[in-house]
């Protein structure tokens, strides 16, 4: 087997995006366009909705209803995100009902569940028989799940999406959505509206389920 060719990094960062955005859309969240960077090259400059600008090899972006700044601000010293702890356990509060908290958390989950799932696509792609994550390896996709695991309940967060998220993925449903997508964005190296819609597939009512819900 000989080193992986730039058409083969290329449409490993394909896979990674379809990755996310295929989980992001199972777990209910609209996902408003999936974008990767031109054959060649390691980068585009990609600005958000909000005129935020960053350089990425690749970039999703979903609508998930939670409230990133749970995890704010960023530890540059120990380059990590901080949970919040008190706002979350205030914002539930001032909604009353368990059953919203509950329902806030499963959020919360499956943001999680789209976060680690450009990683395990790739890892899927590349024929691993078993994915496995890293939450030490630096990457901004890492560290907010790691934040928002420890703004839930259970000790076992993230271990439990982890395994979830993999099953989830290697559905040949699923996972024939994930490869439709990179194909595409190999081609148009931007999907977005009807022509994005069109390829993803239909949300899972009430997935993830908690650590200790029953399946």
């Amino acid at each position: 087997m000989g080193y992986p060719t730039e058409e083969d990094d290329h449409f490993r960062t394909c896979i990674h995006e379809a990755g996310h955005a295929v989980v992001y859309a199972l777990t209910g969240c609209y996902v408003d366009c999936v974008q990767v960077r031109v054959l060649g090259t390691t980068s585009f400059v990609h600005q958000t909705k909000r005129g935020m600008q960053s350089e990425v090899s690749g970039v999703v972006e979903p609508f998930c209803e939670v409230d990133l700044s749970l995890i704010y601000p960023f530890d540059k010293e120990n380059a990590c995100y901080t949970p919040q702890k008190e706002r979350l356990k205030l914002f539930l509060q001032a909604f009353g009902k368990r059953s919203y908290a509950e329902k806030y958390r499963q959020k919360m989950r499956g943001y999680v569940a789209g976060l680690f799932a450009g990683q395990m696509a790739e890892q899927i792609h590349m024929g691993f028989t078993e994915v496995g994550l890293d939450v030490t390896d630096g990457t901004k996709d890492m560290q907010q799940a790691d934040a928002f695991c420890r703004l839930l309940p259970y000790r076992n967060e993230f271990e439990h999406i982890e395994r979830a998220t993999e099953k989830l993925l290697r559905i040949p449903t699923n996972w024939a959505c994930v490869e439709r997508i990179a194909i595409e964005l190999k081609s148009h190296l931007r999907l977005e509206g009807e022509d994005l819609k069109n390829l993803l597939p239909a949300p899972i009512k009430n997935w993830p389920p908690s650590p200790r819900a029953r399946v």
